[in-house]
This record gives structure tokens, sequence and C-alpha cells, in this order.
């Protein structure tokens, strides 16, 4: 479990360390002509990281920290989830409200994605997270996309 965390957060940190070039290259990423591009990388990725996600999520169920049925396929599932809030996060970034009430949604959104990943690993509820309050309080209120 610790692993999958580590993963999280890694990835995480890379990005805050490197805001400014993630969202310029968020912007060009989210372009309406890179669509195709972003589908065929979205599904290349799935294709490569899932088989190693799976085998952290097989190791986790065989020493009792997950409790999956599916550990050949959670990770999969995993980078889906991830894609679509890394999606909906992005979009985010580049609306002008930086108002309480919508870091406030951004940060409930990030947590029903959380109980998500938690459901497809079978662990309590808040047990693993894949951005903490701070860090994507900081993507909106320390600058953001504007």
């Amino acid at each position: 479990m610790a692993r999958l965390q580590h993963f999280f957060d890694s990835v995480g940190r890379w990005k805050v360390a490197q805001k400014d070039y993630v969202l310029s290259l968020l912007r060009s990423w989210y372009a309406d002509e890179n669509v195709l591009v972003r589908l065929r990388v979205q599904e290349g990725m799935v294709l490569d990281i899932a088989p190693l996600l799976n085998q952290l999520i097989a190791e986790g169920v065989a020493e009792g920290f997950f409790h999956t049925e599916f550990p050949d396929v959670a990770g999969q599932m995993i980078l889906t989830l991830l894609v679509g809030m890394g999606d909906t996060f992005a979009k985010a970034l580049f609306v002008a409200d930086r108002s309480e009430m919508a870091i406030a949604q951004i940060e409930r959104m990030i947590a029903a994605y959380n109980d998500a990943i938690d459901r497809v690993l079978g662990v309590p509820a808040g047990t693993l997270h894949l951005i903490d309050e701070t860090t994507a309080r900081e993507w909106f209120v320390l600058g953001g996309a504007s």
C-alpha cells in the first residue's frame, strides 16, 4: 500500500515542482487540435503503466493490504480514474473562478475520486489519496493558470 501511495505522491510532487512547465503543457494538451493525440497517449499510458500497477496491487492483496478480487485489472481501473480526474482538474485550472466555492467543488471532486480508488482496492475510505487538499489548493490559490 505504501508503494502505491508513494507512486501517487511522487507524481504529485513532480507536477507541483514543475508547475509552470506543466501548465504550459496542459494548454497545448487540451487544445482542440490535440484530441486524437491525447487519446492515443492516454491509451498507451494505460497499456504501459497498468501492468505495473496491477503487480503492485497483486502484491498488496497477497500481503493483506488490498482486498479486491480483480488485481489483474484494478491498475487499469485506477489509471482510468486518474485520467478522468486529471481531465477534470486541468479544465478547472483554466477557469477564472478562484472562489472558495469553486475550490471546494474541486476538493469534493478529488475526494470522490479518492473514494472510488479506495473502493476499487477494497480498503477503508481515506486510505489512499491521489492529491491532498494542500497540493490541490496550491494549484488554484498560488498562481493557478489564469
